[in-house]
């Protein structure tokens, strides 16, 4: 295989500078559902898009506020990668029994609901907080089952509903290029960015290139191996590990 013409250490320094637009998973204004990295490369481009998937707490709901985010970051997208660029999907809408939250609030689930579509498709579900507790559903305000509630629940059986479709991600990331490494879970470092936010000197550890998932990643990248990324982290992209996300 050819060298590439970029480096791990290339790599790291975008990320980085791109601190801002790093994916915080506890982040204060988002109520964590899953999340999903995806890697591409040749010898002449690389691309990482992180995905987040959860409930905007600045939302009026209604489903408008049920997104799958998109974080890029790479030397291949147009205009660079910036916040500009950053594509928010939006997936959920009402079943055909009626509106999916209450119309007082948009952000409890209206009683009686029992379908919901994704993507167009109607889905029967069941969002008693009985039915939640058996899936492992913390609920957010007891007993009411919020919005948040609801979309974790939906995770387990309809992941590939709710996440970007590679068509999706081709209309950011160049068609030829390839697939390298596709993570459903990783260790993700914590509060990093923002750290950024409020310390010019943010320390080693709390930057992407102090993280031991992202200098693995990088390697796979500059060297096109996928087996040079061997974690020894546990996995902690789960939302029961960010607690904090969604409390601002």
């Amino acid at each position: 295989m050819a060298p590439a013409a970029f480096s791990a250490d290339d790599i790291l320094a975008h990320l980085d500078q791109n601190i801002f637009d790093f994916p915080i998973l506890d982040n204060l204004y988002t109520y964590l559902a899953d999340a999903r990295l995806s890697a591409y490369r040749d010898e002449t481009r690389w691309a990482i898009i992180i995905e987040v998937l959860g409930v905007s707490n600045r939302f009026w709901c209604q489903h408008g506020g049920i997104h799958s985010w998109l974080h890029m970051f790479g030397n291949c997208f147009r205009n660079g990668v910036n916040r500009d660029d950053a594509l928010c999907l939006c997936m959920t809408q009402d079943g055909p029994g009626g509106p999916t939250f209450d119309e007082a609030s948009g952000w409890y689930v209206r009683d009686g609901t029992q379908t919901i579509r994704i993507r167009g498709v109607v889905l029967p579900i069941d969002p008693s907080p009985q039915a939640l507790a058996t899936k492992g559903i913390t609920l957010v305000s007891p007993p009411k089952v919020t919005a948040p509630d609801l979309l974790r629940s939906l995770v387990p059986q309809y992941r590939d509903l709710l996440l970007a479709t590679e068509d999706e991600l081709r209309r950011w990331v160049p068609k030829d290029l390839p697939l390298i490494l596709r993570l459903d879970e990783w260790h993700h470092p914590g509060t990093l960015a923002l750290d950024a936010w409020y310390n010019p000197n943010v320390p080693p550890e709390h930057l992407p290139s102090g993280s031991k998932t992202f200098q693995m990643l990088a390697a796979v990248l500059a060297f096109g191996d996928s087996r040079l990324y061997r974690p020894a982290q546990a996995p902690n992209t789960h939302w029961s590990n960010w607690p904090y996300g969604g409390s601002g």
